[in-house]
């Protein structure tokens, strides 16, 4: 299995409301819940249809706003960068940085065959956060570690990152965008980002 769709079943496992951690609100119950309901949405044979591709994205986006922090997310992945801009390049880099996840994953959706599975491996303490590590097992039984970092707000943790094999996508997106930095301007990543993160 390709890492980027091992990195989108990851990101999607994690778009669960509140609503549905029965479990409790721990990181690892919140984890769990959310791979099981998760997987009942990308199982569904309805929305597995070519017509109902934007309307599974748009479900699953909707969630994902309930659980992911998108503002910590964004501001770590842009880095030093981030403390330079102003208010509105700030509140355009988020939305786009949001549909550029989105965009990037769709395709590989496509390819989730409905056995994968997740084994839950325990919970690290870092500091005020939590990390909690999961196994991926793929349709091809192969077994691909995840770990998702927690930070706790309020009575309940969102995520603020996760990682696939090792590999962040904090500090993915954070080098992609330092390297583009180096030679451009912050305007000229906009620019850049625009037509990745429009729908097609």
């Amino acid at each position: 299995m390709k890492r980027s769709l091992v990195a989108a079943i990851v990101f999607f496992v994690m778009l669960l409301p509140p609503s549905l951690r029965a479990e409790g609100n721990e990181p690892a119950a919140i984890i769990r819940a959310s791979v099981d309901a998760a997987l009942v949405v990308l199982r569904d044979p309805a929305l597995k249809k070519p017509e109902k591709r934007a309307e599974r994205l748009d479900k699953l986006r909707i969630i994902a706003d309930r659980v992911f922090n998108w503002q910590e997310l964004a501001q770590s992945s842009l880095g030093a960068a981030y403390r330079t801009i102003n208010d509105a390049q700030r509140v355009e880099f988020l939305a786009l940085f949001k549909d550029l996840i989105a965009q990037d994953y769709r395709d590989d959706l496509d390819r989730f065959m409905g056995d994968e599975n997740v084994l839950m491996k325990g919970t690290e303490e870092r500091g005020e956060l939590r990390l909690v590590k999961t196994i991926l097992v793929t349709h091809s039984h192969e077994q691909v570690p995840l770990d998702y970092l927690m930070h706790r707000e309020g009575d309940s943790w969102r995520a603020v990152d996760f990682s696939v094999e090792g590999v962040s996508l904090v500090n993915h997106y954070r080098k992609s965008f330092g390297r583009f930095l180096v030679n451009h301007s912050f305007e000229e990543l906009l620019a850049k980002l625009r037509p990745r993160a429009t729908p097609k």
